[in-house]
């Protein structure tokens, strides 16, 4: 865990739950990034992500570069990556963009959970099902 507005929660070899809230700068994206990388070093080489978004707002022009190169620096390593938002909000939108522009069509964004779980079932195991589950359970996705 980096702080109050990052977790990194590895549930196994190949799934990283990452749980993101705002308000953030380009400082803590540099944190999480580097937190990343030393996670992944100690994870397979195809990862699956379940980052939940819904608790961040727009973020500043600088702070979407910051992500944007930490997404496409992870493009080689993503076996699916699966982005879970608020049904409203433009946070969703200018994630869209984001996803759009890291050049990855194994990213996708979910503004509903069953469509998420449907999507990830393709790639996961019955027990990284489960603790996928128990993690938005955890969340308050319904």
């Amino acid at each position: 865990m980096l702080s109050d507005m990052y977790k990194l929660i590895p549930s196994s070899d190949r799934l990283l739950f990452v749980d993101i809230a705002t308000p953030v700068g380009t400082d803590e994206v540099a944190r999480l990034s580097a937190e990343l990388s030393a996670t992944l070093k100690t994870m397979a080489e195809q990862i699956i992500f379940v980052v939940d978004w819904s608790r961040a707002e727009l973020l500043p022009p600088h702070v979407t570069k910051a992500y944007l190169t930490m997404m496409r620096a992870d493009n080689p390593r993503i076996l699916r990556s699966a982005f879970m938002v608020s049904e409203n909000g433009l946070a969703g939108q200018q994630l869209e963009r984001l996803i759009s522009e890291a050049g990855n069509p194994k990213r996708r964004l979910f503004r509903n959970r069953p469509e998420l779980e449907t999507w990830m079932q393709e790639v996961t195991t019955p027990g990284e099902q489960q603790s996928l589950r128990a993690h938005l359970n955890g969340n308050g996705h319904k």
